[in-house]
């Protein structure tokens, strides 16, 4: 508990400096104005996500090794933290979409494939009450590392497509942020919501396996 109880502090931290330099230290885009900031939220809630679903992934390989239910926690934990950051990650697009473009959404590689993810952790969380007792960790290990699959297909799907041929931007692939505000705060956003989806993901073993000693797997 010591050593959770430190992390947070560290995640605390972090985001407090993210959220200053967010809305107080960098500057609006020439641009997009200060419609550009949702930027930091979009692209560190990505990144969240994809962490854990990279947690789901090693929790399914090492449960199907080993049948230990503290994989399964973690695969749980991880799909749950998962889905929170993929509907971040969703909106805020969406947003920025409107925004930028005058467009919620459009089916190209990037949006699509971010929308089967994010509809394969939701099924995930689903399928595992669907699902008796006795076989959920099993299908959920499957579950898990098939959405693992899905996030290199969601990080190139832009490569799919030429630029003119799809909206989403790559900012930092083509030389963006080219201020170097921009790029600091463009870390430390990433840097805050990754380890916030760390010790999300954290928290929620812990919570499982406290619930599993109190009232029995």
């Amino acid at each position: 508990m010591k050593a959770f109880s430190i992390f947070s502090l560290i995640v605390v931290a972090t985001i407090t400096s993210a959220l200053y330099m967010i809305f107080m230290y960098v500057p609006n885009e020439r641009m997009m104005g200060p419609m550009q900031r949702i930027l930091y939220f979009h692209a560190g809630s990505a990144t969240a996500c994809y962490l854990a679903v990279f947690a789901m992934f090693f929790g399914a390989l090492a449960y199907l090794f080993t049948k230990r239910d503290h994989f399964d926690r973690l695969i749980q934990s991880g799909t749950e933290v998962g889905f929170v950051f993929a509907s971040a990650t969703l909106f805020s697009g969406m947003i920025w979409g409107q925004a930028a473009w005058n467009t919620y959404f459009r089916f190209e590689p990037r949006l699509v494939s971010t929308l089967i993810l994010w509809l394969m952790l939701f099924g995930g969380m689903v399928f595992r009450f669907l699902t008796p007792r006795e076989n959920r960790p099993k299908f959920a290990s499957v579950l898990a590392i098939l959405s693992a699959v899905m996030v290199p297909v969601v990080i190139y799907s832009v490569e799919l497509l030429p630029n003119t041929a799809q909206i989403h931007p790559e900012v930092v692939g083509d030389g963006g942020l080219r201020d170097p505000k921009f790029g600091q705060t463009f870390g430390v956003s990433i840097l805050a919501l990754s380890i916030l989806s760390v010790q999300l993901i954290w928290f929620g073993v812990m919570l499982r396996s406290l619930e599993d000693k109190v009232y029995g797997s």
